[in-house]
């Protein structure tokens, strides 16, 4: 595992962001609010695979791949179990991924 790349770990860093700011709720305000705070959820969650892949022009489209899966990963486990899970279970896929030893050639 010693030539792991950094850039290997920097999506986990957008998904725990992204978890960190969907975890923030205030579930009074947001039941009486004019329009529904959900959609702005979801819409900021479709922003971010969007920006993911923009980026990826620029620094590879497996960084954007990997913050899509590691996305779409988070927003399961929340579904799932709860917030923390949700940003732990990318870090946890990684890091198999580096045990089962894909970490050699990332781009697949």
């Amino acid at each position: 595992m010693g030539s792991t790349q950094l850039a290997y770990f920097t999506p986990v860093l957008v998904v725990i962001a992204v978890m960190y700011c969907l975890d923030r709720q205030l579930y009074e305000a947001e039941t009486t609010a004019v329009l529904p705070v959900r959609q702005f959820d979801q819409g900021a969650v479709i922003l971010t695979a969007v920006l993911a892949h923009a980026a990826g022009l620029v620094v590879g489209m497996d960084i954007a791949r990997n913050a899509t899966l590691l996305l779409a990963l988070a927003l399961l486990m929340l579904r799932l179990a709860n917030e923390a899970t949700a940003a732990a279970a990318g870090l946890m896929f990684l890091v198999i991924n580096l045990i089962l030893g894909r970490t050699y050639n990332p781009d697949g």
